[in-house]
This record gives structure tokens, C-alpha cells and sequence, in this order.
């Protein structure tokens, strides 16, 4: 074998190749090996010469790295490359990249090529990456219990709380001890809008990426109807529904609601009590390329100098405004999530414009 490896050592292109290479017969024995090899896996030629080539490659690695090297010795083409370890001289593996070269039929080669360069700095990096995702992971599902057992335990009081005054009203008929009743009410009311919405910003998040065909008037009617009532206020806002285009159109069905009952519900929040006809219009525009969601109402409108605010989280105008400053924010986040835009226009005493395009994911 010394003798056959001597063949190759004056061989211009394998001593001049900038990475690691052998040259494998038929069988799979070693022939030769170039100076990187030497220097990179602490062999001599004398030892790493004459071997089967699955003498260092880990054994769980072997079956498809032989594989490759057969195909390309039958076929003559070069397939796609492996990635397998190698055994140092010392035990150790290394991760490589592989590459394999048909030079059967040169006759200064008469062999397989194979090359490889070390790879392991990066799948121990990618090895250090899952192991964190899974990592986050954990600790996000235990987060999410967590906020959900936080949510549920606290909501609970809060409604014996409104039993109580509810019931307390029925039997007192004091001004100022039912003024101080609707004072508590508006608080807890309050309180508790600000949890659900800390649970529908944590079920939004976990959504998932699942894509399916959006039939939006259902979604419309569903998100309309469950804001009636709403603080009382809605009974006093008329909300105005158009959909133009039969499109087909395919999207996240969780993060549609997310947006459209976000937009609504704050535009009959914050309607202007003192419009003689407060309105909120939805107009929904399909084609093949995306969906155009405009939210435009008439209510108390948004000061220039909180225009761009708005969408941060826990951000309100003022501390006597309602609501948790999460609606806009999951607007917006969900809009991105989707690929999409978000535009808004808003005058102070005017009214606001919400502008949302979504593209099909069809």
C-alpha cells in the first residue's frame, strides 16, 4: 500500500486542494491521503493507507456515506453532498461536509475523490441553538400556564364581586351608595377587561401559522354580534358591514378575528357621545392578490402627536381612558405576523381611519 500511495503523492491537484481528501478504490479501501488529512486528523500516510474507509467514519454515519460513494463510482455523477463525522487519530469525531469526485477512469487517479472540510464549529453551534429552542419552548408553555392560571383565578373573585353589588343594588336605594356601587362596577369591569385581553393577546401569540380558506362575512357577523353589548356602548353605535369581490381567500383564521374585533371594539369604545349618529363602517375588499380591511368611524379621534404610539404596548392616551393598550398592539403584530400593512388616519373630534391589507395566502 506505501507503494500505491506513493502513486499519488506528486499529484499536483490532491496535495493542492485547500481541504481534506482521500482516494478510494472499488472497495472502499483508503489509497490515499493528502496532507490536510494528516494534519487535521493526526494520522501518518502509513496508517490511514490501506484501510476500509468505514474505519473512520462513526458508525452511525456509514451506511449513507458509503451509499454516495457508490452511486458516484456506478453512475459517474456527482450527487448532492454528505454530512457525516470522521475519526480523529486520537478517537475524537469531527463533523464534516463531504464532497465525492468519480475519477475512475483517470488514469492518474483510478479512484474515488473524496474531500471533506471540518464543519463541527457549526453543528455544535446549531446543537447549542435546539437545545435553547427547547429550552424557550419549556418555559413558554410554562409561562402560558401560568398566565392562564393567573387569569382564571382572578377572574373569578372578580365576578362574586359583581354578584354582590348587583345584588346589593336590588336592596338599597341610597343615591350616593348606589353611585359608589357603579364606581366599584366600572372598576372591576375594567380590571377585567384588561385580563381577558392579557389572554387573548397570550392565545394570539400561540395561534400557530395554520392556513385556511377565510369566509369572511361568518367571521364579520360572529365579531359584531359578540360586540353588541359591549360596556353598553355599542347599543349606541351602528356598525355598517361591506364585502366586495368573491375572491377566494386564504389567511390565519385567528389573527383575522384578532384584528377585525380589535379595530371594531375600539371604535365603539371610543365613540363620540356628543355625534347625534356615532357609526362605525367595516368595508372588506377581496381579490386573488390580498384583502383590504378599512375600519372608519367617527368617534372622539386620535391626537397627531399620539398617532404613532398607539400600536405600542400598554400605551392609552390618558390614565382616564378605558381599555389595556394591548388591542393595538396585537393589531399590528398580528398584521405583520401575516405579512401585511396597516396604515391609520385620525383627527381629533373627527374620527379614524384604520387601513389593513393582508395578502392572500392562496
Amino acid at each position: 500500500m506505501r507503494d500505491a500511495a506513493a502513486k499519488y503523492e506528486n499529484h499536483w491537484l490532491l496535495n493542492c486542494l485547500p481541504g481534506m481528501a482521500v482516494i478510494v478504490d472499488e472497495d472502499m479501501t483508503i489509497l490515499f491521503a493528502n496532507n490536510s488529512v494528516m494534519q487535521a486528523l493526526d494520522y501518518l500516510q502509513e496508517e490511514i493507507t490501506g484501510i476500509h474507509i468505514k474505519n473512520i467514519v462513526h458508525p452511525d454515519d456509514i451506511k449513507p456515506f458509503l451509499e454516495r460513494i457508490q452511486n458516484t463510482s456506478y453512475t459517474g455523477e456527482m450527487p448532492q453532498k454528505a454530512v457525516c463525522r470522521i475519526r480523529k487519530g486520537n478517537g475524537q469525531y469531527m463533523w464534516c461536509e463531504c464532497a465525492f469526485k468519480n475519477a475512475l477512469n483517470d488514469p492518474a487517479v483510478e479512484g474515488v475523490i473524496v474531500t471533506w472540510h471540518d464543519i463541527t464549529k457549526y453543528i455544535d453551534k446549531e446543537e447549542n441553538l435546539k437545545k435553547h429552542n427547547e429550552e424557550l419552548r419549556k418555559a413558554n408553555e410554562q409561562l402560558d400556564k401560568f398566565v392562564y392560571g393567573v387569569a382564571h383565578d382572578l377572574r373569578a373573585p372578580l365576578a362574586s364581586i359583581l354578584g354582590i353589588i348587583n345584588y346589593s343594588e336590588l336592596e338599597v336605594s341610597d343615591t350616593e351608595v348606589l353611585n359608589s356601587f357603579s364606581l366599584i362596577k366600572t372598576s372591576v369591569n375594567k380590571l377585567d377587561r384588561f385580563i381577558q385581553d392579557i389572554l387573548s393577546y397570550s392565545k394570539n401569540v400561540k395561534a400557530g401559522d395554520k392556513i385556511e380558506q377565510i369566509e369572511f362575512k361568518e367571521l364579520l357577523d360572529d365579531v359584531v354580534s359578540n360586540l353588541r353589548f359591549m360596556n353598553g356602548h355599542v347599543s349606541n353605535v351602528a356598525i355598517k358591514t361591506e364585502i366586495v369581490g368573491d375572491a377566494p381567500f386564504y389567511s390565519n383564521s385567528n389573527g383575522i378575528v384578532t384584528i377585525l374585533n380589535n379595530l371594531i371594539s375600539n371604535a365603539c369604545r371610543y365613540y363620540n357621545p356628543q355625534s347625534s349618529a356615532p357609526v362605525v363602517e367595516v368595508h372588506i375588499a377581496l381579490s386573488p392578490g390580498y384583502a383590504k380591511i378599512i375600519v372608519r368611524d367617527n368617534g372622539i379621534g386620535i391626537g397627531k402627536e399620539n398617532l404613532q404610539k398607539i400600536f405600542d404596548m400598554f400605551f392609552r392616551i390618558s390614565a382616564d381612558v378605558s381599555g389595556s393598550g394591548l388591542g393595538l398592539y396585537m393589531v399590528k403584530d398580528t398584521v405583520e405576523k401575516l405579512k401585511g400593512t396597516i396604515q391609520v388616519q385620525s383627527e381629533l373630534g373627527e374620527g379614524t381611519v384604520f387601513e389593513v391589507e393582508i395578502p392572500n395566502a392562496a
